[in-house]
């Protein structure tokens, strides 16, 4: 006889009645309580045996699989009330839940259009009521008539539908439903061709209707739309990117050259610059320490001033807060995320002596630190870590230089270093610029300037993430 499905309640500790993001709060702070590897930091009293937590942990995994989607939750929920129901028969049918309202297909004032597929000739596009089947001609007249705020869909693996969608403000669709917490499709399996167009439009209205519920005053706006139109323009360039993720870019590549392409790289410079511990300089901008911004400011030695150590220890610090911690959700762990999961840095404690707002808010977060979800720079919120509005702050730098400093182009970005390619024009002043235009957008992102290491030249970029299959193929030609 199978055994009887867990009570997730029971497991979370929470009441039937609770919201699922309190729910979703719940497993996450448990998951804390009871993981393994956190056992050995916790008081002697507080302390699980290795059996017992392994044990207790693998019930909260399997209780939340239940409910880890809104989705998930309406149907466990559905099955619970009709297992709490007596045998026999029923003198009163159970009453019919109200019909809740249709949402909304699109936000009224933010029009959208929908690639539904695409092919070497066209693109099937879908605009608040008018499906359409474009070729290329066609489709640059419904862009001059119609006034897209946003066109969402797949990357064509065809060149010249990826050039066609360059100017326009695209983003992808499988980018966008992750971010919002759409990682799993609608149904439970692969649409089939014909099932294929539908399918991505309930999965387009799904993302904004879920952001539309966690901010109603924010619901004719594009979530993450600085983070995800920098994806997809990289993405349309023939960039390999990390595989969507919560965190947004954290990873890219340059297509890879063809013959002719690798001997003009050959002679290209390429520029380094680094975001100087992206966790630890949103805290500053956050708790406004303005002993840490002041320290930030001068860099590593005047971090190490500020704090009364030497240099070296200072260093071992950043080097422990850039690392990557695995991720409580199965992703891929993400550089920078070291506050974000597990037991603080030991020696970030006594770095951060003297920083008394900083310390008591790295303390008085909850493991994980849970973060901004609408945007990780306005301080409100909840839903993301540490590590994932690192990976966002530096991202809102590479756009930023991306978009201020001509005759260069993205390289590489590996955690918080961008490499920028030199095209044209002195590399000297190239590096400048960069350097110059980096620190600005820093500025206007925390509200405090940040000592950062000069540009410096950098060795030809290798692959940094493993090509995604989304992508499709790079550009050819």
């Amino acid at each position: 006889m199978p055994a009887p499905p867990p009570d997730v309640y029971a497991v979370l500790q929470a009441d039937p009645a609770t919201s699922w993001p309190e729910l979703r709060r719940r497993y996450r702070h448990r998951a804390l309580e009871l993981h393994p590897d956190v056992q050995t930091v916790r008081p002697p009293e507080d302390r699980l045996a290795v059996a017992r937590a392994n044990r207790l942990f693998a019930e909260l995994q399997a209780a939340w699989a239940l409910v880890s989607t809104p989705e998930r939750r309406a149907a466990y929920d559905r099955a619970r009330r009709g297992r709490g129901r007596k045998p026999g028969p029923q003198l009163r049918a159970a009453p019919r839940p109200a019909k809740a309202p249709a949402p909304r297909p699109w936000p009224a004032s933010f029009p959208v259009g929908v690639v539904e597929h695409s092919a070497p000739g066209g693109l099937h596009i879908r605009v608040p009521g008018h499906p359409e089947e474009l070729d290329l001609p066609a489709f640059d007249a419904l862009v001059r008539r119609h006034p897209f705020a946003v066109l969402i869909g797949e990357v064509p693996a065809h060149a010249e539908l990826r050039r066609a969608l360059l100017p326009i403000r695209f983003v992808e669709r499988l980018r966008l439903t992750t971010m919002v917490g759409l990682a799993e499709p609608a149904e439970p399996r692969e649409p089939s061709a014909e099932e294929e167009g539908p399918w991505k439009l309930e999965q387009v209205r799904r993302a904004f209707a879920r952001w539309a519920a966690a901010f109603p005053s924010r619901r004719d706006a594009l979530p993450y739309a600085d983070d995800l139109r920098l994806m997809a323009q990289l993405s349309l360039t023939g960039h390999l990117l990390n595989p969507p993720h919560p965190a947004g870019l954290y990873a890219a590549v340059e297509p890879p050259p063809d013959r002719a392409e690798r001997a003009v790289r050959r002679d290209q410079p390429l520029i380094a610059i680094e975001v100087p511990c992206p966790a630890l300089l949103l805290v500053a901008a956050w708790t406004k320490d303005l002993g840490l911004q002041a320290g930030l400011a001068l860099g590593a030695q005047g971090l190490a001033r500020a704090a009364g150590l030497d240099a070296a220890q200072v260093a071992v610090v950043l080097r422990q807060l850039q690392r990557g911690r695995p991720r409580l959700d199965g992703q891929t762990p993400v550089p920078n995320a070291a506050l974000a999961f597990g037991p603080q840095p030991p020696a970030l404690r006594r770095l951060l002596l003297p920083f008394p707002s900083a310390r008591a808010y790295l303390e008085a977060r909850p493991r994980p630190a849970l973060l901004p979800w609408g945007d990780p720079l306005a301080g409100c919120g909840t839903d993301r870590d540490l590590g994932d509005a690192s990976c966002r702050l530096v991202a809102r730098v590479l756009a930023a230089v991306d978009g201020a400093v001509g005759g260069v182009r993205p390289a590489m970005v590996r955690g918080s270093r961008l490499t920028f390619r030199v095209l044209a024009g002195d590399p000297r002043a190239a590096a400048a610029a960069i350097g110059k235009v980096a620190a600005e957008s820093l500025v206007t992102l925390l509200g405090f300037p940040v000592g950062m290491a000069e540009p410096a030249a950098a060795r030809p970029a290798g692959p940094a993430v493993p090509p995604d299959p989304a992508l499709g193929p790079p550009p050819a030609g």
